[in-house]
């Protein structure tokens, strides 16, 4: 996560590159690190990596997570975040950004497409801008190892 910018609407799409260390990995989430979308059975299967690359139809249904023992702390007004899976501390973003807003709906029960919908209305943003906005926080967060898709 970059230190300079907090422009997460401008996001890339690109294949994700994801440093976790192995030895740290949870087990639940070595098979392939892959992530769910909803639908039990017959559900599609999207590798993390390829998140970065999915369409807003693919992004909208999936619920993301918080990892477990990853912290969040905050200093001078910022959010930092240590991630469990590989033991870096992140700089996040300021808690006076939209992104803190975000973070908080990212609770294992909202979908990316509730989340949007939530952000909008709070400010007034177009649904383009904002589903690009959540998307980048979420892909931010997926990259620093501190969020993943609810399987």
């Amino acid at each position: 996560m970059s230190e300079e910018t907090y422009s997460f609407e401008n996001f890339p799409y690109r294949t994700l590159s994801i440093p976790i260390d192995r030895s740290k990995l949870l087990h639940s989430i070595t098979e392939e690190l892959s992530a769910h979308t909803q639908k039990v059975e017959n559900r599609r299967v999207v590798k993390l990596a390829d998140l970065g690359t999915c369409e807003k139809e693919t992004l909208l249904p999936i619920i993301p997570q918080m990892i477990a023992n990853s912290k969040i702390s905050l200093k001078d007004e910022v959010v930092y975040g240590k991630s469990v899976l590989t033991g870096k501390t992140y700089r996040l973003f300021p808690t006076s950004s939209p992104a803190l807003a975000v973070y908080n709906l990212f609770n294992g029960t909202n979908t990316i497409e509730r989340v949007c919908g939530t952000v909008r209305d709070a400010h007034d943003w177009t649904e383009e801008f904002t589903f690009d906005y959540v998307r980048g926080v979420f892909l931010s967060l997926v990259v620093a190892g501190l969020c993943m898709p609810k399987e």
